[in-house]
């Protein structure tokens, strides 16, 4: 019983990435997160909430990489991702 509610929230969180980024948006996983938790979908928006599910449609072939973005809140480059 466990493991299909599970599933179904893996199923949720699959289609509100996709959402967030439909129809061609290129967007990092914290902003990603940022539009989900503006739709109250999570309570904080942090790139731990949404990154393994994000890992889990790239392998899917769901989405794919686009090169990188440069994130003022971490001073970094990190990973930009849109829909396959």
């Amino acid at each position: 019983m466990e493991q299909k509610a599970t599933a179904v929230d893996k199923q949720k969180f699959y289609d509100w990435i996709t959402d967030a980024l439909y129809p061609h948006k290129v967007m990092t996983a914290y902003e990603v997160s940022e539009a989900l938790a503006a739709k109250k979908y999570i309570p904080l928006a942090t790139r731990q909430a949404v990154q393994p599910r994000m890992t889990e449609l790239k392998e899917k072939g769901v989405l794919n990489t686009c090169g990188k973005k440069f994130d003022e809140r971490t001073k970094k480059w990190v990973t930009a991702y849109t829909l396959a």
